[in-house]
Formats: structure tokens, sequence, C-alpha cells
């Protein structure tokens, strides 16, 4: 469980928050090895989220931190005369009794945030994988190195000594949610489309500060709970073993299912 802390202003409260088996962060090689033995965690504006990035990253989502706030009459005004028609320049036309008008908050949109994906399979002591291997390589091409962090709950203390924070899963719908069906703006920010679905996003937001572009902060060495993996061995699974027992195990089970010596991969001095 994590607890949320926030003031009566925020009216942000215990989340209750069953945490997954590990967290995954996807990055360049370089970025990664300070992301671990430095805890340089990078934290962009919630607005990034919604900008198609230029170059090859195209999976920004435009509505991510939309609301949409009933309209009991709309109204439209013409920019051009129609004799024709009976229409005049600048005269309200009503043209419908209900709508339904879809905002962004600036102020909410510059919250900073640092997004994971969620792993349900233990992380140590197992053969680990992507499931969406080829779809994360497809939307990350620049991508070499993957973070795996199994200590998810000591991760988010870590980051809670330093800062106030709301984190949660992200929600998947097609449905933009109403203002009113959250009880916080911030809510607004923890929902995607559903054909990005396959990410199982996990976000990490700090409330109280606002910055207009992408900022470092160090929460301190995480050696005794991530380590990191090429990418490219997690097509169809490497081993992680913090013991020789289970590392002969699963190299066994591996083994077994057609895989040659040498396909598999022993990553030592983990956490026992």
């Amino acid at each position: 469980m994590l607890g949320i802390l926030m003031d009566e202003k925020y009216k942000i409260i215990d989340a209750n928050i069953v945490l997954p088996k590990a967290f995954v962060k996807l990055g360049k090689h370089k970025y990664m090895i300070k992301y671990i033995d430095e805890g340089c965690l990078r934290f962009s504006p919630a607005l990034e989220f919604s900008k198609m990035q230029e170059g090859r990253d195209k999976v920004a989502d435009k509505y991510e931190g939309s609301l949409f706030y009933p309209i009991t009459e709309l109204y439209v005004a013409p920019l051009l005369s129609d004799n024709e028609h009976e229409i005049k320049y600048g005269e309200p036309i009503k043209i419908s009794d209900n709508a339904i008008q879809r905002l962004t908050s600036p102020i909410i949109q510059k919250i900073p945030f640092h997004c994971l994906y969620c792993y349900e399979n233990p992380a140590i002591n197992n053969i680990v994988s992507l499931q969406s291997y080829d779809k994360l390589v497809k939307e990350f091409p620049d991508y070499d190195t993957a973070v795996f962090i199994y200590e998810p709950l000591e991760f988010l203390n870590k980051i809670t000594s330093k800062f106030e924070v709301y984190a949660n899963y992200v929600k998947y719908t097609d449905r933009t949610p109403l203002k009113e069906e959250l009880e916080n703006d911030i809510h607004c920010l923890y929902y995607k489309r559903n054909e990005f679905k396959d990410q199982k996003e996990f976000r990490i937001s700090l409330p109280r500060l606002r910055i207009d572009y992408p900022l470092n902060y160090q929460i301190g060495s995480l050696l005794k709970i991530a380590y990191s993996v090429p990418i490219k061995c997690l097509r169809y699974g490497t081993i992680i073993a913090d013991n020789n027992n289970d590392f002969q195990r699963l190299k066994g089970e591996c083994e077994k299912l057609g895989y040659k010596l040498g396909d598999v991969h022993h990553f030592s001095g983990l956490k026992k």
C-alpha cells in the first residue's frame, strides 16, 4: 500500500494501491546507468505527454489531461452575413440545448510526472521478458536498456522521503472523464486511450511542483533495489538470479525449452 499525503486543499488521500511485482523503465544505456547509480529520475510536465514529439517518437496521446464539461446551451456567432438564409454577422445562433466541451488545465499540465511500466511477475530468480517487446521496440527505437525495479515500495518510499507524491495506475478508456466524476483535477492525468493499454503504465506525480520542461531529480542510489538488462535480451526472456542454485534451475528449464547454452544470462550482485 502507498499512502498519499496531501493537505486539505488538494483533497488527495491514501489511494490503497496494490503495487506490481516490479517497475520497468526503458531508456538509453547512458541514462539508465545514472538512473540506477544515482537515482537520477527524469520528470516531465504532464503537457509533454499530450504533445506529438518530433522524430520517430509518435506515442503521445493528445487527449491526455482533458476533461469534459457539460454545457446547457451552445451558440455560434457567424463571421459572415448570409442574407439568403437570414444570417447576420455576429448575431448568436443557438445550435444545441446540450453539449460537452473538452478543456485542459494549464496549471495541472505543468505538474512533473515520471512514468513506469508495471511487471506482474517476480523479477528476481525468474526468467524475465517483455510481452509487448515488438511494440515497445517500434515505439521507442532509440532505447536499448531496461531497468527492473524489483522493490517497488522501497523505490516509492525513496521518492516520498523527498517529495509529496501522488502515484497510481493509468486507467485506459476511450471516454474522456467528466469533471464532476473526479475527486481532484490531477486524476484526469491518469487516463489514456485504450490503444495504449499494453503499456500497463504507472505514474508518479509531484503535485506541489510546476515545471515548464523536463527536469532530473535525484533520490539516491537504486543499486540495492534495481538492475539493468539490454532490451534485446528480453524478447524471448533472460535469467535473473541472485544465487547459483536458482540460476542452474532456471538454466535447466531454458534448456528443456530448446535454448542453447549461451543464450541465457547470469546477473550477479543482486540483493539477497
